[in-house]
């Protein structure tokens, strides 16, 4: 399992949290989504996500420790590879790509 920003900087060692969850999945997957604060059932701030990534800002030390306790999820927006398969140009209205996407999404959502 490996997580990287979007300018694909590895962050897989901020987020422990989510990539044991990522690894109890049954099928090889590669997720487009991203990675929030979120805490008592709301999103937190950006500034609040550049914690747990270890960002200082350059006037003061805001920080105790590079992961700092600032909990996220992972919302998912869509299954780009799944089990070898690219599904890149697979259209979302295709029944197969539904059918997949929807299983990843309730696999997701049960946590296994």
């Amino acid at each position: 399992v490996e997580l990287f920003s979007r300018d694909l900087r590895r962050v897989t060692g901020q987020f422990d949290e989510i990539v044991e969850r990522a690894r109890a999945f049954s099928d090889e997957v590669i997720l487009d989504g991203e990675i929030m604060a979120f805490e008592h059932g709301k999103k937190l701030t950006f500034f609040d996500l550049q914690k747990r990534l270890g960002r200082k800002s350059e006037s003061a030390d805001l920080f105790a420790a590079p992961s700092a306790d600032v909990p996220v999820v992972f919302v998912a927006f869509d299954l780009l590879w799944l089990n070898g398969r690219s599904l890149l140009r697979t259209p979302l209205r295709d029944a197969s790509a539904i059918s997949i996407r929807g299983d990843l999404a309730r696999q997701i959502g049960r946590g296994n």
